[in-house]
């Protein structure tokens, strides 16, 4: 089961999902197509994630890095289609070229901030290198065409059409020259697409990662507007002071007379006793660290006055 298919079977789980500021269209799809993890190991890792980026974002000193990363990720657009064709070896059109040169531009600037903030749970490999094969003039923009430095024929080409018209070449003369062009360019463009493939699997990991950070970042930033905290995970029983609230994090003002409850693992559900609830039932959502590689199991416990 994912995360997209819990929000179906839990009530409330729909409520703190859309709660979380994704800001990027690659980070809700990932968001949504996260396994619901069951391991207590793994969502010990997820909850430890989500820990480290709190500490991140509750530092005042990384106010204005955090506010120029945050501008970035929403800039982030799924290209995992275009990253497929290359990764099946179809030559790429211009347009398919110009999303990936875009996305590693992007990329290399959040792997950049993303290291000044010391952000140590997630990799983001280098495209340095397949910036330099999209980027011949080295100028760092984010646009593409097939640039005259790919090829010195094609400059010449493209140079010699721009003086035909001025030099009395009849139309049928001037056609030729471009369908000379065109075809130059399409051989460039099934060249860079080839030089490309290597590199398939680092975009894939690089879109991956991104996606991550957005998630992760926007846990630690529903954590700290709702002040939760987080929660311990035992072997056996665990016992915790408050109700469980936001991301799987434990609200610290949400107790009230004693308030110390003890509840033990079950397969399916689990019977939670403890003062404070009355002869009510009522629904406790352990939201869980949502996200990442590794989103925290959603429970849903009933409480009942011991």
């Amino acid at each position: 089961m994912n995360i997209k298919q819990a929000i179906k079977q839990i009530s409330g789980f729909n409520y703190i999902v859309n709660s979380l500021n994704i800001r990027s269209s690659a980070g809700r799809k990932q968001l949504f197509s996260l396994p619901f993890l069951t391991n207590g190991g793994d969502i010990e890792t997820a909850l430890d994630e989500t820990e480290t980026a709190v500490g991140i974002v509750n530092a005042p000193e990384n106010e204005k890095r955090l506010s120029i990363l945050f501008s970035k990720l929403m800039q982030l657009h799924d290209i995992s289609g275009t990253i497929r064709i290359l990764s099946d070896k179809n030559i790429l059109d211009d347009v398919e070229l110009f999303e990936i040169k875009y996305f590693a531009l992007l990329a290399e600037s959040i792997r950049e901030h993303a290291g000044q903030l010391k952000i140590s749970f997630i990799d983001i490999p280098s495209l340095a290198k397949v910036i330099d094969i999209l980027d011949p003039e080295k100028k760092r923009i984010p646009h593409f065409y097939v640039y005259d430095q790919y090829s010195p024929d094609l400059a010449s080409l493209r140079a010699q059409l721009n003086r035909m018209p001025d030099q009395g070449y009849s139309e049928q003369e001037i056609e030729q020259a471009r369908l000379q062009a065109q075809q130059l360019e399409d051989e460039i463009r099934k060249k860079i697409t080839q030089q490309l493939y290597p590199h398939a699997r680092a975009l894939l990991k690089a879109l991956h990662e991104i996606a991550r950070l957005d998630v992760v970042l926007a846990k630690a930033c529903q954590t700290k507007e709702l002040g939760l905290c987080k929660p311990a995970i035992g072997d056996k029983k665990t016992f915790y002071t408050g109700l469980f609230s936001a991301g799987g994090y434990f609200h610290p003002d949400a107790t009230h007379r004693d308030h110390r409850s003890q509840y033990g693992r079950q397969k399916r559900s689990t019977q939670k006793r403890g003062a404070g609830a009355d002869n009510d039932a009522v629904r406790v959502l352990c939201c869980g660290a949502i996200g990442g590689d590794h989103p925290c199991r959603t429970d849903s416990y009933k409480c009942k006055r011991r």
